[in-house]
This record gives C-alpha cells, structure tokens and sequence, in this order.
C-alpha cells in the first residue's frame, strides 16, 4: 500500500520550488507515471451505480463470455469450470 500511495504522491505533487500546481500533462510526462491517464480513471454511470446498489436476486456468483459476447453464468465454481470449458469450445 506505502508503495502505491508513494507512486500516486509523486505524480500528484506540487512544484514546492516555484509553489505553482504542476499540470497533469507535464506532470505525467516528466515525473515517470507512466500509463497514468490524464482526469478519471473511471466514471460510472446512473446506471452501473443503480445496479451496483439494488443487484437482481440471483444465486449466481461466476460468469465468464465468449469472444462473440455470450455470457455464461454459474452459481458454483463447478459450473464455472464446465462454463469454462464451453467458452473454449465456443472460441475455438
């Protein structure tokens, strides 16, 4: 965790020589944050939020999908194997 938050610190910090913020742009160019996007990692919508704090009453607790978007849910994690084993024949 102190090696992440000390990652995040210096991509975040402040020039103390000259007191200005340093924009994010030059920020992540000079300060070797790389592969850091500039503003939000993530946003979620109304949506995803709505979702995330009503979910549908199921007994499902895997899902896996295929390369053509068929998604395969399972309420055991042996299902989830033999899941597995249809989105490798369904690639394939």
């Amino acid at each position: 965790m102190t090696l992440r938050n000390d990652y995040i610190k210096k991509c975040l910090s402040i020039n103390t020589s000259s007191q200005k913020v340093v924009s994010a742009t030059a920020l992540l160019a000079h300060s070797g944050c790389v592969g850091l996007p500039i503003g939000a990692i993530a946003n979620p919508g109304d949506a995803a939020i709505n979702a995330a704090l009503n979910p549908d009453d199921t007994s499902y607790l895997y899902f896996r999908h295929d390369s053509k978007g068929e998604v395969y849910y399972a309420s055991s994690y042996a299902e989830h194997q033999q899941n597995g084993r249809k989105v490798a024949n369904a690639d394939s």
